[in-house]
């Protein structure tokens, strides 16, 4: 056993104190929030105080992003706004387009039709004035046909004059109607002189009929009041005839 020091005295023990529930409840709470707080500052740490994994990831993911947002925002700001997507042109869009079109080619069918139009209008124009020329230049030469013609009247009419003859007038105008007849003839030109031929109402124009005895001269001509002309298979004038009428048919 130990001696007790001299001296010491007995101090006598204080009463522990009471505490209430409400007290101790507030010093559970004191005590948990520190540890709690040491709890959030080493989680995702490992015992010798380095970052776990999945913390290394996710901080290489957050700086990617970061640095993505931020070349993403240099660009954008370096090149203004981002050009919008296009837009498909409305039903209403599209049928206009359609009209517009249709009537740029209608338009060019109409150009393309006026040029073919005064085209043919010039050709047309030129075919004209040369078959007028063609014209022009076939009539001064018929005309030159009858020049010794009417040279040829003119002599025999000054003939008859100075000689006071009806025979020499006879003669001179006999010459002259031979000469137009076979200038006449030379230019194609038929004479039609259907005297005692059947009546053809193609050719002839019947101004009256005469009654004749025979039978064989019912409707055959009997007289020629003018003679008629063709031009190849042209009727240039029909011949006026009488037409006999039997008047004893048998």
């Amino acid at each position: 056993m130990k001696d007790k020091q001299p001296g010491a005295k007995n101090s006598p023990k204080k009463p522990r104190e009471a505490t209430s529930p409400a007290t101790s409840e507030d010093s559970a709470q004191d005590d948990a929030a520190p540890r709690a707080a040491a709890s959030d500052q080493t989680e995702g740490y490992d015992e010798e105080g380095e970052p776990t994994s999945e913390d290394r990831m996710f901080e290489g993911e957050g700086e990617g992003e970061g640095e993505g947002e931020g070349e993403g925002g240099d660009s954008e700001d370096a090149g203004g706004k981002a050009p919008p997507a296009p837009r498909e042109p409305t039903y209403i869009e599209r049928l206009e387009a359609e009209l517009e079109a249709r009537d740029a080619l209608l338009r060019e069918y109409i150009e393309a039709h006026k040029a073919s139009e005064k085209r043919f209008d010039e050709a047309r124009a030129r075919l004209e004035s040369r078959l007028a020329d063609e014209v022009a230049r076939e009539k001064s030469r018929l005309l030159t046909i009858f020049f010794e013609v009417q040279d040829n009247l003119e002599r025999s009419l000054e003939a008859a004059d100075q000689t006071k003859s009806f025979d020499a007038l006879h003669d001179g105008l006999q010459l002259v109607a031979g000469q137009l007849s076979r200038t006449l003839t030379e230019l194609g030109l038929e004479r039609i002189d259907p005297v005692g031929e059947s009546f053809d109402p193609n050719l002839h124009e019947a101004v009256t009929t005469v009654p004749v005895e025979d039978p064989k001269d019912h409707q055959r001509v009997q007289h020629v009041l003018r003679c008629g002309y063709m031009h190849g298979d042209r009727l240039l004038r029909a011949a006026t005839v009488t037409v006999g009428q039997c008047v004893n048919k048998r």
